[in-house]
């Protein structure tokens, strides 16, 4: 990473003519399977961690100082009962908080907001494991707006791009790639 005045750059003892770039960001990292000091040094900036164990990565984003990233979180992903990523072997336990109720969703809504939480990350990956039905959906898309979050989706299977569309997400985490999107849609 550089710092530039107007004009040209000196980096490494080297005078640089042409473009640089500032730092990107990376919207969609699961900091725990990662060395995080390798980001920098690589031009990544900032980074957006989608789910992990609340309990650590609550502790990353004051840890950015440290000559790393700048981190936001979404703290735990928000799942139906015995869904994805409870059932993957990437994740630990704790990285999936399974919602049952519109109370679960307030109280893990809650919780996102305590630990430092920029937005809010759902699993709707019916590839994976079960998904909640079309009213819990909308009821958990709905409390996590009320609260300021916004929603973050992962659509995985047939027809969870549109339902989380149709539920009022915010942004999908990746492009879909079990299933066709119709243009339609993405009007």
């Amino acid at each position: 990473m550089a710092s530039m005045r107007a004009g040209r750059a000196l980096i490494d003892d080297c005078w640089i003519d042409g473009m640089i770039l500032s730092g990107f960001c990376d919207s969609h990292v699961h900091l725990g399977l990662v060395d995080a000091a390798e980001l920098m040094p690589h031009g990544i900036a900032r980074v957006l961690d989608l789910g992990w164990d609340p309990e650590i990565s609550r502790h990353w984003p004051a840890g950015a100082h440290l000559g790393g990233p700048t981190v936001d979180i979404a703290g735990p992903i928000l799942t139906a009962r015995g869904g994805y990523p409870g059932t993957s072997d990437w994740a630990p336990a704790a990285a999936a908080r399974e919602i049952h109720t519109p109370a679960d969703a307030e109280s893990a809504v809650a919780h996102i907001l305590s630990i430092g939480g920029r937005v809010a990350k759902i699993a709707l990956n019916s590839d994976g494991g079960p998904v909640w039905p079309d009213d819990l959906l909308a009821a958990v898309v709905s409390i996590a707006h009320r609260a300021g979050l916004p929603v973050i989706a992962h659509p995985e299977g047939a027809g969870q791009a549109e339902r989380a569309l149709t539920a009022g997400v915010d942004t999908l985490a990746h492009t879909p790639w079990t299933e066709h999107i119709d243009d339609e849609l993405l009007r």
